[in-house]
C-alpha cells in the first residue's frame, strides 16, 4: 500500500504561510496522510534573509504549535514532524 506525506508546510511565523497551522493539518488528515512536517525557517543570524524567517523569540511559539499538531493527530494514523 502506497503512503503519502507533505514534508514541506510552515506557520505564519515564517512570514510568507496564509493560513492556520490547524487548517493545513485537517487537509492533511482527510487526504489520509501518513506523515506531515512542518518544516519552518529557523531563526538566523541578522543580515540573513530575515525577512522569511522567525524570529529568535518566536521560536518556543514554533515549538507549541508543533506540539499542538502532534496533539491533535494523535489516533488519526498520521505522524505529524518538526524539522
Amino acid at each position: 500500500m502506497m503512503q503519502f506525506a507533505d514534508l514541506h508546510t510552515h506557520t505564519k511565523l515564517c512570514n510568507h504561510a496564509g493560513g492556520e497551522s490547524a487548517e493545513y493539518l485537517k487537509r492533511a488528515m482527510d487526504a489520509g496522510l501518513r506523515w506531515f512536517g512542518i518544516s519552518d525557517h529557523f531563526p538566523a543570524p541578522s543580515g540573513y534573509d530575515s525577512e522569511f524567517r522567525m524570529l529568535p523569540l518566536e521560536y518556543s511559539r514554533y515549538r507549541e504549535i508543533v506540539r499542538r499538531s502532534q496533539e491533535e493527530a494523535e489516533g488519526s494514523g498520521m505522524e505529524v514532524l518538526y524539522a
